[in-house]
């Protein structure tokens, strides 16, 4: 009885994307990776939900064994954009250098 086969992560990450508060309880969490499983154990569900579309993206090209061993090349540059939540380029474009000195 004892037969293994693939895990269909894709499937499971988009049922997964409907029920985010159930995503601990699946009978599947315990199959994900060390390293996904602290990644998307987070209690905020905006931002579970923005991870869990991530991995569905990444799946496309890679394999999850593959984003677990390049985790931090495939998603590294994408969390540290998110922690702040700010899109730097906006706010690079509203602090404009001015020429002008202040003068008192």
């Amino acid at each position: 009885m004892n037969k293994q086969r693939a895990i269909p992560w894709m499937d499971i990450l988009k049922d997964w994307k409907q029920r985010l508060a159930k995503i601990p309880y699946s009978r599947y969490w315990k199959y994900l990776p060390g390293r996904l499983q602290a990644h998307l154990g987070i209690d905020d569900l905006r931002l579970l939900y923005q991870r869990i579309d991530q991995l569905i993206h990444l799946l496309v090209h890679h394999s999850l064994i593959e984003i677990n061993k390049n985790f931090y090349e495939l998603l590294g540059q994408e969390m540290q954009e998110s922690i702040s939540d700010v899109n730097w380029l906006a706010y690079d474009a509203l602090t404009v250098p001015s020429n002008q000195e202040v003068t008192s």
